[in-house]
């Protein structure tokens, strides 16, 4: 699993790229900017794994320790500002 922090982004020869240690783990960015988004979105689909909903039980997709509510459960409002920033961090956004 790849820890928060663990991840670093570092000029290559084709422009910049994630590392975890020694060992290149993303493609070439040509853009120092858009490497630090391809970082967050390595470490957020990491820390992603099927828990249960602390509501209903259902096991679903969940994104880290403080997301415990399927969609089903969590209200509404969360649901839109979650799906805002899923869209600014460029992750795929769930149909509901």
């Amino acid at each position: 699993m790849i820890g928060p922090g663990s991840l670093e982004v570092r000029q290559t020869k084709h422009g910049y790229a994630v590392f975890h240690g020694r060992d290149q783990i993303s493609r070439d960015f040509s853009c120092e900017y858009t490497a630090h988004g391809a970082a967050t979105r390595i470490e957020t689909q990491s820390r992603s794994r099927e828990r249960p909903c602390i509501s209903c039980s259902t096991p679903f997709k969940s994104t880290g320790p403080g997301h415990r509510m399927c969609n089903a459960c969590r209200p509404s409002e969360y649901r839109a500002a979650e799906r805002r920033s899923k869209a600014a961090l460029g992750l795929p956004l769930e149909r509901v």
